[in-house]
């Protein structure tokens, strides 16, 4: 059974949510015009992602971001080679090789002026074990062509 409650009193309090003069002992509640609340973000550092950052070598790329359980909340990755490269996350505290299943595969395009993308996850993609890439040239999980250097900007945010 539903419970009715008088929205005009907060605990047995006239409540006044309009403008003018109002009784003694009545209370004021004061609401953007619009009804939004408002909130205003305060920057921080305790609780700010970490930033791995690096530039594409001739190799394949292994890299550990975090060698313990993580979250990833985002990927900027850039590539000015005329062709695709892929980014392999893998679940991995340690550093990957061509044996291992990642977890994540990106394509970034090719292009001769660069291309690539931005990928946001707000609420981060876990990672039990650690966080650790590869980048390469071909598409299969096994796949340990090197890109070519200076060629590819990574750049993961973590915690």
């Amino acid at each position: 059974m539903a419970t009715s409650r008088d929205l005009n009193k907060i605990k047995g309090v006239d409540v006044s949510v309009g403008a003018g003069a109002q009784d003694t002992g009545t209370q004021r509640v004061v609401l953007a015009s619009d009804g939004l609340p408002r909130v205003t973000p305060e920057p921080q550092t305790a609780n700010a992602c970490s930033t791995s950052s690096a530039i594409g070598a001739n190799s394949d790329n292994a890299t550990v971001v975090k060698a313990s359980a993580g979250n990833v909340y985002a990927i900027v990755a850039f590539n000015k080679n005329a062709s695709p490269v892929y980014l392999k996350l893998y679940n991995k505290a340690t550093t990957p090789t061509n044996g291992d299943t990642p977890i994540k595969r990106y394509m970034i395009p090719g292009g001769a002026t660069g291309a690539g993308f931005v990928i946001t996850h707000p609420m981060g993609v876990s990672f039990s074990a650690g966080i650790s890439y590869r980048l390469v040239t071909g598409i299969a999980d096994n796949d340990n062509t090197s890109v070519t250097a200076s060629e590819q900007l990574i750049n993961i945010d973590y915690k």
